[in-house]
């Protein structure tokens, strides 16, 4: 049950990151780089949808399914490293560095509450994981803001 309310809530999150993110105001844009931006959208277009599709398994909150569960948000925090390395190697205007690396910096951070978010699951302790998932909301709407303001909506994670 504890499996299945956890998918239920991930799902409704990612419903409302989407709705969010495709019915608000797009942000003013932070840096004017259209080879920047363009190729880092083929970067996360080639790789998020991927990670997107996964759904964690439903079902009861046995021990395993809880380690399953860990196991998938593990996986998916390896992947997010791989896409935030492939993104720190696209080429960027000088003038946009810092605002480009302060973007990827907020990458790392929802990628390390990821790992972190996986070790307290495998505890059982749902006020431990939860608050350690709660950290994860303001980094990832520092990416989303980034990324629609500057027209690099695949790379909404």
């Amino acid at each position: 049950m504890l499996v299945l309310l956890l998918a239920l809530t991930a799902g409704a999150a990612l419903v409302y990151g989407i709705t969010y993110v495709t019915t608000t105001r797009r942000p003013a844009r932070t840096i004017s780089d259209p080879t920047f931006e363009r190729t880092a959208d083929q970067v996360c277009v080639r790789t998020l949808p991927k990670l997107r599709a996964t759904r964690p398994a439903s079902g009861t909150s046995t021990a395993k399914s809880l380690g399953d569960l860990a196991d998938r948000v593990e996986q998916v925090s390896t992947a997010l490293t791989q896409v935030e390395a492939k993104l720190r190697q696209v080429p960027v205007l000088p003038q946009y560095r810092a605002k480009v690396d302060a973007w990827l910096h907020e990458w790392d951070v929802y990628i390390a509450v990821g790992h972190r978010y996986a070790t307290a699951i495998r505890t059982g302790n749902q006020k431990k994981y939860t608050a350690v998932g709660d950290e994860g909301n303001a980094p990832v709407h520092a990416i989303a803001r980034f990324a629609r303001a500057n027209h690099i909506d695949d790379c909404v994670v």
